[in-house]
């Protein structure tokens, strides 16, 4: 009976904008994984990080210590908050709660993986950054730094750059949602818009954009003199990396072929619901055969007459 009732339900994704029909408890167990996560990526920003040996004549690390074109705080509020936002208010756009919840998730999943291997990479390898003389202020006399215990503690945690593994997991990672709502990705896909975002290279351009974004703020840790070229590109593949698995973690991949057809966009997955792939592989044609009243029960025993008995 259950099963006849599914034939004739409609594709769970709909009901989703009316309900929480997609809801199920292991999506706060996944928060409280991706909250862990950070928690322990800012647990080691407190421990000792490893110390290397360095020389007061290496220029490597004798560039003078600037001013931030991205403090930290900005770099936050560009790369997480405003991606979140961007995805949430698809969402509420929409009147999907589905939409709004796994774009908030794994935007915040993907800052949160980036956020743990970076820091830890950082405590771990401990290299010197481009202006760590500087901070240092190396006293003959001590035979010290003397410089901020602060300043000389990050200082030497140049690699790899956090600034771009934060920018690209949430800049990322809008780069992927807006390829996914507008097509960007599916070169063979066929516009399903009758408006100027119909061109290809326009939605390209409008999903490409974060990226764009991410890669100035990536570079400009290099212009202050914050991190050598090698911190940039792992940071940022770090952060690309965990962006991506995120995504496809709660998303259709945006280079399916099955994403676009009917001139559908990429929807969330039901990552918990056992029953949407039965739903959605549903042949509806078999289902319409069937009168509403008809019962399991008569299927059955019309196909145990049906049947040719053995033994007989």
């Amino acid at each position: 009976m259950n099963f006849v009732r599914n034939l004739n339900a409609r594709p769970i994704w709909r009901e989703s904008i009316s309900n929480l029909s997609w809801y199920h408890r292991a999506y706060l167990v996944d928060w409280g994984v991706a909250g862990f996560m950070w928690l322990v990526a800012e647990i080691l920003r407190w421990i000792p990080v490893h110390e290397r040996d360095f020389a007061l004549d290496d220029p490597i690390i004798s560039h003078p210590y600037t001013h931030e074109q991205v403090p930290s705080w900005a770099n936050w509020y560009i790369s997480v908050i405003f991606p979140i936002g961007i995805v949430v208010y698809w969402g509420l756009l929409r009147k999907s709660s589905h939409e709004a919840h796994h774009g908030a998730l794994a935007c915040w999943t993907a800052f949160c993986i980036s956020h743990l291997v970076t820091d830890f990479l950082k405590n771990r390898v401990g290299r010197l950054r481009p202006d760590f003389l500087a901070r240092c202020e190396w006293s003959d006399s001590a035979h010290a730094c003397t410089g901020s215990s602060k300043d000389i503690h990050n200082g030497r945690m140049s690699f790899p750059s956090g600034h771009s593994s934060t920018a690209f997991s949430g800049l990322g990672f809008l780069f992927l949602f807006l390829a996914g709502k507008t097509g960007a990705l599916h070169v063979t896909a066929s516009p399903y818009l009758s408006t100027a975002l119909s061109s290809r290279l326009l939605r390209l351009g409008l999903a490409a954009s974060p990226l764009v974004l991410a890669s100035w703020i990536a570079i400009s840790r290099m212009e202050d003199y914050r991190h050598h070229k090698e911190d940039i590109v792992v940071g940022s593949l770090i952060g690309f990396a965990s962006a991506y698995l995120s995504y496809t973690i709660y998303w259709e991949n945006p280079f399916s072929d099955k994403v676009y057809q009917q001139g559908l966009t990429a929807q969330p997955r039901f990552v918990y619901d056992s029953q949407a792939a039965p739903i959605s592989a549903t042949n509806y044609e078999l289902a319409n055969a069937y009168e509403d009243g008809e019962e399991l029960g008569d299927l059955e025993a019309q196909d145990d007459q049906d049947t040719p008995r053995q033994g007989r």
